[in-house]
């Protein structure tokens, strides 16, 4: 009668792990957790900041210099009195005017700095959405393994006491006791990492999508993708509609203007100048002036110097990100179509295989054709198994939203 200890043991860890997820929780979709984190992500509020102050910094460059407004009083003498009449009093207005089309070109560049700004906030989307994903997945791959040990911890738990009678009535060796006990102390150790890491991936999500004060609470509640092909994507025309390359473009421009703009500076502006003035003797007069920069220290050779090292850099800054995003959508192709395979094998011919020599095992040792270490290992290579199924669906849902991100399209 006692041979049915470990049907009763496998029985309860299948309820265990399919009653997992009705604990008390907050189960979160990944579209819901994506739109979360598009909403109040801090890292894209952060960004949306940067191209406000991107167009601040459009204002500004469209200034013009201010006018001066200047009142002077010349030929007082304090022996013969102070007084309007017996000085020189002095009103003076005077205007630049900026010469070489110094504000177009601050405006062009502060216009390309701008769309750096916006390119890189929609980057930062792109990459929270593929951030908020891979976790999301190894969450659930968390779950999955977590639900796994705990139906193991207490399923082993009931098969140690059932065992431990079995040895009180010498049906049992004191060997397969110890056994069973190792399994039992594995299976509980094995659940409270897991616990850790839960709740590690929990705090994960949770800083994402700014929800910290509930990440204990966070579970996920979608079923995994199922393997499809992705159709094929053109790797040069995806490279320059990536926002990081745009950002990178935007740059190069705004460098490009940078180096207009500082040879435009030996354009010399003009400063005109009306002036009003009262003698002593009340009698009243106008003038005029110009004020015109001579370059007798700076010629502004070394603006122009350095504006032309940084259009250099923008350059290669623009090369180093068109080959890192190339090479991104090449690696994760890869990994899409291997990560894929993978769980397409698992889902239709391991886990399935596995499952049946599970039970085959289960059945010969209810009716005496196997021992006691045999169905052990069956039930270890079980769970290790359906444990790697886990992974690789969630190496195949990571590496889908991440490929999905790489060619800026929308998840899930």
């Amino acid at each position: 009668m006692l041979r049915c200890a470990p049907s009763i043991f496998l029985a309860f860890a299948l309820c265990t792990l399919g009653a997992a997820h009705a604990a008390d929780g907050m189960p979160l979709t990944l579209r819901g957790a994506v739109d979360r984190a598009l909403e109040v992500n801090r890292d894209i509020r952060q960004a949306a900041a940067a191209v406000s102050g991107a167009e601040a910094g459009m204002r500004i460059a469209g200034t013009r210099p201010n006018a001066s407004l200047s009142i002077d009083s010349s030929k007082a003498r304090p022996n013969h009195g102070i007084g309007i009449n017996r000085q020189d009093s002095i009103v003076r207005f005077e205007q630049t005017f900026e010469r070489g089309d110094k504000r177009e070109l601050r405006l062009a560049q502060a216009g390309a700095l701008r769309d750096a700004a916006q390119a890189d906030r929609a980057d930062t989307r792109r990459q929270i959405r593929a951030a908020v994903a891979v976790v999301y997945w190894r969450l659930k791959a968390t779950e999955t393994a977590l639900a796994l040990a705990e139906a193991d911890s207490q399923g082993y738990g009931r098969l140690v006491d059932v065992s431990r009678l079995r040895l009180a009535n010498g049906d049992l060796s004191g060997t397969d006791l110890a056994r069973v006990e190792a399994e039992a102390a594995r299976a509980s150790t094995e659940a409270d990492l897991l616990h850790t890491q839960r709740r590690d991936l929990q705090t994960d999500l949770a800083r994402l999508i700014a929800a910290e004060a509930n990440a204990g609470a966070l579970l996920a509640a979608d079923d995994w993708p199922l393997p499809a092909a992705e159709p094929p994507a053109d790797t040069e025309a995806v490279v320059e509609r990536r926002p990081d390359v745009a950002a990178a473009r935007a740059r190069l421009d705004a460098a490009g203007r940078q180096v207009e703009l500082a040879r435009a500076q030996r354009t010399r502006d003009v400063t005109l100048g009306v002036q009003l003035e009262r003698d002593e003797f009340a009698v009243s007069s106008v003038g005029v002036g110009v004020r015109i920069p001579i370059f007798t220290g700076n010629d502004f050779a070394g603006d122009s110097a350095a504006a032309g090292a940084g259009q250099t850099s923008a350059e290669i800054a623009l090369e180093q990100v068109r080959a890192a995003a190339a090479a991104d959508l090449d690696r994760l192709r890869v990994r899409l179509e291997v990560t894929g395979a993978a769980a397409h094998k698992y889902r239709q011919d391991i886990v399935p295989r596995t499952e049946r020599a599970t039970e085959g095992v289960r059945y010969a040792y209810e009716n005496g054709a196997a021992s006691l270490l045999d169905l052990l290992d069956a039930l270890r290579s079980q769970r290790s198994v359906r444990r790697a199924a886990a992974d690789a669906y969630a190496n195949h849902a990571a590496a889908l939203a991440e490929w999905r991100a790489a060619i800026d399209q929308d998840l899930p």
